[in-house]
């Protein structure tokens, strides 16, 4: 399995899979098979509802010729929102993954690890097309066998890679908060980003420079932190999970 990885500005390195040719086609083939389902199913509804407007017609067909034109200008509005919007659509709502990389455990994201945004999500879905020439993905597939990122024209375009998830849960988990150390700090809307990002893709970052940056983000707060918040087992890491629980619980007055 191939990785890529990416030193941030602070020196702290995040290791990813990347996502191989044959996962992303099963994906991208659960995918279409949704897009289809979901086509044929607005398109029979639409012929339903044609079908009963023209029957009460007191002129069937006028209605016909009237609303065949409307008829094609509508299935080509909702094809081409169905199959280039589908992928913008749950990319946004789900951070990167559609149905099928969520059935296979797959993430597209920006370069250095960033979450995908509109404006890379438009680019590598509308220049889907290019990718499916001449048949099938046959562009598509040859780009990510000739790069080393394994990307397709869409995603170097959009500056975009197809990541494997890790099986291991990398959100932010709750404490116990009856055995949790207590940090009673205050810290700021960029500080607490900062922490949430780090404790959000921890699990991507080489053990020496995850201790090193959790140690970082934690001994300025120990100083104004109340209590004993390494005391019994405690970690840095546990300290600043505890941070942001209380961040999120308290609403701090200056």
């Amino acid at each position: 399995m191939d990785h890529l990885r990416i030193e941030t500005p602070e020196y702290v390195e995040f290791s990813y899979d990347l996502a191989g040719l044959g996962s992303r086609f099963v994906a991208y083939s659960i995918d279409l098979l949704l897009e289809v389902t979901l086509w044929l199913l607005l398109l029979i509804g639409i012929g339903g509802f044609f079908g009963i407007v023209q029957s009460s017609s007191t002129h069937p067909a006028d209605f016909v010729k009237t609303a065949g034109y409307a008829t094609l200008a509508l299935l080509s509005l909702i094809t081409f929102l169905i199959f280039e919007g589908y992928f913008i659509f749950f990319e946004l709502l789900w951070n990167g993954q559609t149905p099928g990389k969520r059935i296979l455990g797959l993430r597209v994201m920006r370069e250095g690890g960033f979450p995908i945004t509109l404006a890379a999500s438009v680019i590598r879905n509308l220049l889907r097309t290019v990718d499916f020439l001449p048949i099938f993905y046959g562009v598509g597939m040859a780009m990510i066998f000739a790069t080393s990122t394994h990307r397709r024209i869409g995603d170097l375009a959009a500056a975009t890679i197809v990541t494997r998830e890790k099986a291991k849960n990398l959100s932010l988990h709750p404490l116990n908060m009856q055995n949790a150390p207590q940090a009673n700090v205050r810290i700021d809307d960029k500080l607490y980003d900062l922490i949430s990002r780090f404790l959000a893709r921890r699990g991507d970052i080489t053990l020496g420079n995850r201790y090193r940056l959790a140690r970082e983000l934690a001994i300025p707060l120990l100083d104004s932190a109340q209590g004993k918040p390494l005391s019994s087992g405690g970690s840095y890491e546990e300290f600043l999970e505890q941070v942001m629980l209380e961040h999120r619980k308290f609403d701090w007055d200056d």
